[in-house]
């Protein structure tokens, strides 16, 4: 996937969990997807990140991630942007959780959801919302 192509994963949730359950999970997951060099460039971006998750989700929430050109990443809960974060390694190392060699879903498979459904609603607004 090219960085200069603007591209959003939204996340469902199918259960309900405490604000700090999310936090832990995604730490969690950026770690494992992060080198040490990554992981010190992108600790302010990281609690940026973090800090934006601030709320309980319950079953049927949705969490959106937008990758925009230039490494910019958006975040939003429920359609409201709630964090953006202008740093390209950040961006990447985050994609690769969702996208990367050692993906934490079947990426294969979340590409093909959205290839084949692509009528799929996601989050609405223009990929640059938060401009």
């Amino acid at each position: 996937m090219s960085p200069d192509t603007a591209k959003q994963v939204t996340l469902a949730f199918a259960r309900e969990l405490d604000a700090e359950q999310v936090r832990d999970g995604f730490m969690e997951s950026f770690i494992q997807h992060a080198s040490p060099e990554e992981i010190r460039a992108t600790q302010a971006a990281l609690q940026a990140f973090l800090r934006a998750v601030h709320k309980d989700v319950v079953e049927g929430e949705r969490f959106t991630v937008r990758w925009l050109p230039g490494g910019r990443l958006i975040s939003m809960y429920q359609g409201e942007v709630v964090s953006e974060i202008p740093n390209p390694t950040f961006a990447r190392v985050c994609w690769s959780v969702w996208f990367g060699d050692a993906s934490i879903v079947d990426r294969e498979q979340l590409i093909a959801l959205r290839v084949l459904q692509p009528n799929v609603s996601v989050d609405s607004g223009p990929v640059d919302a938060a401009r």
